[in-house]
């Protein structure tokens, strides 16, 4: 090496105490996208995957579009354990949902939803955890009176991405042939743990008028 010259070497790290064996994979998902419709895809890994990044191919998809990936969505943590009226941000913790917490299953940032088979609240993000008090706190305030006796599923979701324009230019890299591909993911060092048999959830906005062909993949360590 010349003189002067000063070699760097990245190192990804895995994100977890329970690490994968490092193998490299990659898994693609392709769909046809209805015009002016949302539509969604989705795969379940039979091992145990941390998850380094997804792409977007562009080419072909309309400005405005928009794109989101959610990893295990609306996993059930336990039913509400007494009544919240309309406004709460504040909401009574379940003992399975507490276990779920204390294990680390559950994290801030999760997306919480309400369901009690008719009406359903999407909450946002889960912002704080009360173990003494055995309540948490969301993003935003429930819209609907919930009841106990229902019963109120309490459920969550972890999203790489709620919701990103196609037309949005961060994070785009260039591809031959001049295809844009957009990433998520890559400016973060390490893998983020995906449990085996859990759902990888790919949605699509539409907002042309003719069906689109969406690609999307994904890179992982297992």
């Amino acid at each position: 090496m010349p003189a002067g010259v000063r070699r760097e070497t990245l190192i990804l790290e895995e994100d977890s105490d329970d690490p994968t064996q490092g193998h490299y994979a990659g898994e693609t998902m392709a769909w046809d996208a209805a015009a002016g419709q949302e539509s969604e895809h989705s795969i379940t890994l039979p091992m145990k995957v941390a998850l380094l990044s997804a792409f977007i191919y562009l080419k072909g998809l309309n400005d405005g579009d928009c794109v989101g990936v959610d990893i295990a969505p609306d996993t059930l943590m336990g039913n509400l354990p007494s009544d919240i009226g309309i406004g709460a941000t504040v909401i009574p913790m379940p003992a399975s949902m507490k276990t779920a917490w204390l294990a680390g299953a559950l994290r801030f940032g999760a997306r919480i939803k309400l369901d009690d088979g008719t009406n359903a609240d999407e909450l946002g993000l889960l912002l704080a955890v009360d173990e003494v008090n055995d309540t948490f706190t969301v993003r935003f305030p429930t819209t609907y009176a919930f009841a106990s006796a229902t019963p109120t599923a309490i459920k969550y979701t972890v999203s790489m991405s709620p919701g990103i324009l196609c037309n949005d230019p961060k994070g785009w890299t260039e591809l031959k042939g001049g295809e844009g591909v957009h990433a998520f993911g890559q400016s973060k060092i390490g893998g983020s743990n995906v449990p085996s048999g859990k759902v990888i959830r790919c949605r699509y906005k539409n907002t042309g008028a003719e069906a689109v062909r969406v690609l999307i993949g994904f890179e992982f360590l297992y």
